[in-house]
């Protein structure tokens, strides 16, 4: 759905802060483009974090969408 990054080093050990960036930006947009294409989606969503190896990554996606989410619901 997203418009998707491919990543080729997903080392554990590096860029952290560039891969939770990247992945809290790609997340943001993808949920705003589903919200414009499923608009009843707004009043309840599940989103699934597989693999991921970074809890940075996730805490600063869930921050991100947080921040987001009034701005979407709004429109």
């Amino acid at each position: 759905m997203g418009n998707g990054h491919f990543v080729l080093n997903t080392d554990l050990g590096s860029n952290h802060d560039y891969m939770a960036k990247e992945l809290s930006k790609e997340l943001t947009n993808t949920v705003k483009k589903y919200f414009e294409v499923y608009p009843f989606a707004k009043d309840g969503l599940d989103i699934l974090f597989l693999y991921c190896n970074s809890f940075e990554a996730i805490t600063r996606s869930v921050e991100s969408l947080f921040k987001q989410v009034k701005r979407f619901k709004e429109k």
